[in-house]
């Protein structure tokens, strides 16, 4: 098994629309690709942070995936919307 983290910092004053713009890209992970992304916001410490979590049965099977998330030009749409959320070189 293997875990799959990222985490990117929130630009000042833009949590509230991170955090939906987060959730939107875990829901079309789901509908897309059929695979559950959860997304996770720090209680301790920095709290201005969002946390992408998933889960692959094997490297092999997370190569494959990412071949098709490079692949998917509405998933880079999506991301590139939300670039002005983050803080850039956060991720």
């Amino acid at each position: 098994m293997i875990h799959i983290f990222r985490t990117a910092s929130v630009a000042p004053g833009k949590m509230a629309q991170a955090q939906a713009h987060a959730l939107e890209i875990s829901q079309y992970v789901k509908q897309r690709h059929g695979m559950t992304v959860s997304v996770s916001f720090p209680v301790g410490g920095n709290p201005n942070r969002v946390r992408w979590s998933f889960e692959m049965a094997s490297l092999s099977a997370y190569e494959a995936w990412t071949a098709q998330a490079r692949a998917d030009a509405d998933y880079w749409a999506m991301v590139s919307k939300g670039s002005e959320l983050y803080i850039g070189g956060s991720i």
